[in-house]
């Protein structure tokens, strides 16, 4: 019976080479890919609870100026902001739909973005476009309790869900964790160590100052505008 046995020494040198560059071109090429597949945090507070709405943004790489900048939007649904939070990356245009059956009044002081958009219904408001890094705390001229946040991220970030997971885009080490109710009310650093749970899974412990429950008595304001902001 007769064999077939591969021989590299019997392929031409050039053809060898190409061969051998190949095959080390897509082994770093599957290392370079496993290493951008980004890596699973869960956030959790001071008791254990998972975190929904923080905000992860990496301090080993910033977003290219070259990048097309996008939209977003910030409802208003049910006389509340939705989403309760919404990154965004600097530049990015945020419209502003009221889907409520009464006007708002949106405004906010925050120095990255003071802006106001008085009384509207509908999608009448023109969008406004948030060019500065930071965190802008959204009101309602008409509506004390209406409270949302957008924050203006210069890097690639994420967002926790309700179960306070987050699928990090990148395996940087250097991350900066954000939520409306963090302790200091400021950003902080944490390193992303390598251990994670059998799920592949690292855990991130943030201090929270958790809210009281809020009062539904209208504000004065409301209660001025009674006829324009119907029960």
């Amino acid at each position: 019976m007769i064999r077939n046995h591969f021989n590299p020494g019997s392929l031409p040198l050039g053809l060898v080479s190409r061969t051998v560059f190949l095959g080390i071109y897509f082994f770093f090429s599957i290392v370079q890919a496993q290493a951008e597949t980004g890596i699973t945090v869960r956030v959790i507070n001071q008791n254990g609870d998972p975190v929904q709405d923080a905000v992860l943004e990496t301090r080993e790489r910033v977003f290219p100026e070259t990048l097309p900048r996008g939209s977003a939007e910030m409802d208003q649904i049910d006389r509340q902001f939705v989403p309760f939070v919404l990154p965004v990356m600097v530049g990015t245009q945020v419209q502003f739909p009221n889907r409520d059956n009464i006007r708002h009044h949106v405004y906010s002081f925050s120095n990255p973005k003071p802006f106001e958009l008085k009384l509207y219904s509908g999608r009448s408001a023109p969008p406004v476009t948030f060019e500065k890094h930071g965190v802008v705390v959204l009101g309602c001229n008409i509506h004390d309790h209406m409270i949302g946040y957008i924050y203006i991220s210069r890097a690639p970030f994420a967002q926790t869900a309700a179960d306070g997971l987050a699928n990090l885009p990148y395996k940087d080490r250097k991350w900066t964790v954000w939520h409306p109710w963090i302790v200091g009310g400021q950003p902080i650093e944490k390193v992303i160590a390598d251990a994670a749970d059998r799920k592949g899974v690292v855990e991130i412990e943030i201090a929270l100052d958790l809210p009281v429950q809020q009062s539904t008595k209208k504000s004065l304001l409301e209660r001025r505008f009674k006829r324009k902001t119907p029960d």
